[in-house]
């Protein structure tokens, strides 16, 4: 299946934006990834508190992340619910997607106003992809989301790391880069 991935330009140069790290777990391990393997979860007062600290510091942009934010749907629905009910402005998730293959979970967070996702897929190449990621069926998982991602009109980008073993195959990436709108 060929999957036309249409990006837009995002300008958050002038941006004021915070990170939140809902917790250190992950469903993948990524060869690269320097992270500990340590498991913190933040409790929803923990996420409230720091969230209302975003606000009090005028923040634009929420940038939901640590580890994988998939991973515990209630936590993740809680904080995109919360940011947009004190201070809604912009909601960007930073994730691998593989959890979110499920439309339904993806339509409930563009539903709770989830603005913008920036999708880690290491390689175009599946069997790259997987070696990268140490999990074998994330990068079919992956490309289900973004496709979800398109269909219900959320803008995305791609994390892509480069690294000895996905160079090659990243050059089809920097070519499709050049010749369209990714960010």
């Amino acid at each position: 299946k060929v999957i036309l991935i249409y990006f837009e330009k995002l300008n958050f140069i002038n941006m004021k934006q915070e990170i939140i790290r809902l917790w250190s777990a992950c469903n993948q391990k990524c060869l690269f990834c320097n992270q500990e393997e340590i498991f913190d979860k933040k409790t929803k007062k923990q996420i409230f508190l720091e969230l209302l600290g975003f606000k009090k510091k005028w923040i634009e942009r929420l940038v939901i992340s640590g580890w994988e934010p998939t991973l515990f749907k209630q936590e993740l629905f809680f904080c995109i619910e919360t940011w947009k009910k004190i201070w809604f402005k912009y909601i960007e998730i930073q994730s691998n997607a593989c959890l979110l293959s499920d439309y339904n979970y993806t339509k409930k967070l563009f539903d709770l106003w989830l603005n913008y996702a920036m999708i880690s897929l290491h390689s175009f190449d599946e069997n790259i992809s997987d070696d990268l990621t140490q999990v074998k069926w994330t990068f079919k998982k992956t490309l289900i989301w973004i496709d979800n991602l398109i269909k219900i009109w959320i803008k995305t980008s791609l994390n892509i790391v480069i690294n000895k073993k996905n160079y090659r195959s990243e050059e089809h990436t920097s070519e499709l880069q050049s010749h369209s709108d990714l960010v």
